[in-house]
């Protein structure tokens, strides 16, 4: 995000503020299609960042909600229901039965346990419809079922009749900085699918599998940034072309795809210097923005200044937030020119999950605005300012939710 973009955005909508690039976005996910073999689909996680679903849904091919309120977003940013998939460990069975008996286009459901099977399998009965699924192999956690409990599970779909076994979803985790990791989960996959295809004599129609690919978000990482990202990209794109598999192939991302479309503003409001460390106190906090593996201010986040102070001489300044708790630390040992009054600071490298995992309730501060800077550069704003303290009042039904 440029200096100018910066500046009026902080001028026109006020900080704290989301300010989110289509352009950027757009292009990342070119980046990601181009590194992948041109058989390979991709899926957006939109946990990621539910406010982008509209922009990116014509430049990919599936969407992931996992939540009957991400539901409800597709909805209301009129997504088309067969491009979305319904994940998650626990799902609204109230949801799934309005969906599917809807009448439209349906969308895929992962199965994470033989109950999660069962109660679709109990709706396609009721309805009298046939229910696309994928089954989730776990990679080791609560998420999904075992190799035997998928082996398993799929033998009993492929002897039902409203059960459509379209495929094996599988996810690695987040921020994977493992090649090896990468190949070697591809290969057992390959593996375990052949297994599946030749005892079971059936075919398997699609292999949804989500990598982890990173984001490099600090310079105490000890990596070259972009290189980590790439490097993983370029290997993600080899092994998928090695694969013998030759159904549909979909990778699932999120941070990848939507953290760099991010930047998170929040204007100098105090500074001070005690016991000779600096400090400059801003309007936002660690209530609003959230990067993995972040704690305290520890590695330097990606941060600019406006207006840049550099050539004033440089100091070193922490960065904290409004909270009361000694935890709102934005970045730590900031060597830049000194900070005023006023002068706005970017997070950059802030449009995945960063808005949204935020304990953004905390003392009943109000959400920032979000604003899309869209692809012809006009900027939009796609969510007012919200008060929060309604949400914490003991006499809730009095108060009354506000905009600013």
């Amino acid at each position: 995000m440029n200096e100018e973009t910066v500046l009026e955005a902080s001028e026109r909508f006020g900080t704290p503020l989301y300010l989110f690039d289509e352009e950027e976005l757009l292009e990342s996910v070119q980046r990601i299609r181009r590194a992948l073999p041109e058989r390979v689909s991709i899926c957006f996680a939109m946990k990621a960042n539910p406010f982008v679903v509209g922009s990116i849904e014509a430049q990919i091919e599936r969407i992931e909600a996992c939540s009957t309120g991400e539901m409800r977003i597709c909805k209301l940013a009129g997504l088309p229901t067969k491009k979305l998939v319904v994940s998650g460990v626990h799902k609204d069975l109230g949801l799934e039965f309005e969906l599917i008996g809807g009448g439209a286009q349906m969308c895929r459901y992962t199965v994470e346990s033989v109950q999660q099977y069962e109660e679709l399998e109990r709706i396609a009965i009721a309805l009298g419809v046939r229910v696309p699924i994928l089954i989730r192999l776990s990679s080791g956690n609560q998420f999904g079922l075992d190799a035997e409990g998928t082996y398993r599970l799929i033998d009993r779909a492929r002897q039902g009749e409203l059960m459509d076994m379209r495929g094996i979803q599988f996810f690695s985790g987040t921020q994977n900085l493992s090649a090896e990791r990468l190949r070697r989960e591809l290969a057992s996959l390959d593996a375990f699918v052949e297994r599946l295809e030749s005892e079971l004599e059936l075919e398997i129609a699609e292999l949804e599998y989500g990598p982890g690919i990173p984001v490099m978000y600090f310079q105490h990482e000890g990596h070259e940034l972009e290189t980590t990202e790439e490097t993983q990209l370029r290997v993600l794109g080899d092994a998928l072309g090695q694969l013998r598999y030759r159904g549909k192939v979909i990778v699932e991302m999120g941070r990848a795809i939507a953290a760099t479309c991010g930047t998170y503003l929040t204007r100098v409001v105090d500074t001070k210097s005690n016991y000779g460390r600096n400090y400059a106190i801003v309007d936002g906090g660690m209530h609003q923005i959230v990067y993995y593996g972040h704690s305290m201010g520890t590695g330097l986040a990606p941060c600019r200044f406006y207006p840049d102070r550099s050539d004033e001489g440089e100091a070193i300044w922490n960065i904290c937030g409004s909270l009361c708790t000694t935890h709102d630390v934005l970045a730590k040992q900031v060597p830049c020119g000194s900070p005023r009054l006023g002068d706005v600071i970017a997070f950059e490298k802030a449009g995945a999950y960063c808005m949204t995992e935020g304990i953004s309730i905390f003392l009943s501060r109000d959400l920032p605005r979000v604003v899309m800077v869209e692809s012809d550069g006009r900027m939009t704003q796609v969510r007012d300012r919200l008060e929060t303290y309604p949400i914490n009042a003991a006499d809730w039904e009095n108060a009354q939710f506000g905009r600013k």
